[in-house]
């Protein structure tokens, strides 16, 4: 009866060093997450980098444009005022007007490739996107 006081001791006195294979398993697996999430945590911050850059330059070159854009419209208008008065012939006013739609067209265009790379951001920084709405957000009432 002296050995129902007692309460049961199962231990494993020799594994053959499984448990040590275990640990160091255990231990390469976490190791192996570890690198992993770092490996995506870098491509992460480096695809918010690289949009926000996008987005950056797109700005700077959008300005440009602007002033460009400001530029052909004062000698459109110059162009047009001397043609009214006599001093400019006709195809004048048809060269500067080609010129300001030229460069109306290309803002246009810099506009939409700033519009997908803010899209492209947003994705990076982990929103989604659904042709229907953004995920996640339910659609207003009424539509």
């Amino acid at each position: 009866m002296v050995w129902a006081l007692f309460p049961a001791v199962s231990l494993p006195l020799f594994d053959g060093g499984r448990n040590r294979a275990n640990l160091q398993r255990a231990e390469a697996a976490y190791r192996e997450n570890v690198a992993r999430y770092r490996e995506r945590l870098l491509v992460a911050f480096r695809e918010v980098e690289d949009q926000l850059s996008t987005l950056r330059l797109l700005a700077q070159q959008r300005a440009a444009q602007e002033r460009a854009m400001d530029g052909a419209v004062r000698a459109s208008r110059l162009v047009e005022t001397r043609h009214r008065a006599g001093l400019a012939m006709m195809l004048d006013v048809i060269d500067v007007e080609r010129t300001r739609l030229s460069l109306a067209r290309a803002d246009a265009q810099l506009r939409g490739q700033q519009l997908g790379a803010t899209v492209g951001l947003v994705r990076a920084l982990g929103g989604g996107w659904m042709p229907g709405g953004l995920a996640g957000v339910p659609p207003p009432p009424g539509s």
